[in-house]
């Protein structure tokens, strides 16, 4: 049987593991953003990912700033490039 002290941890349990997973996600696209814009990919991205609360938002008024991305934002297929014969 489990206790109510255990019942109260669950919570815990399941959402610690989780905040170094989603600061690495945001480092991810932070980085990615940056570098597609020009500027310093790995620097934002530490500043977002050890500062969340400050850096985060700061990029976010920072890139404002940045040129244009370079590249798409994700994966492009040219289906209009494919055709399908009915022979």
């Amino acid at each position: 049987m489990t206790s109510p002290t255990e019942l109260q941890l669950l919570p815990l349990l399941l959402v610690v593991p989780l905040v170094p997973v989603s600061g690495v996600c945001l480092y991810y696209a932070v980085s990615k953003d940056a570098a597609a814009r020009g500027a310093n990919a790995t620097g934002w991205g530490a500043a977002v990912f050890l500062l969340p609360p400050i850096g985060g938002p700061v990029y976010a008024v920072y890139r404002r700033r940045l040129p244009e991305r370079t590249e798409p934002l994700g994966r492009t297929s040219d289906c209009s490039a494919r055709s399908v014969s009915a022979g």
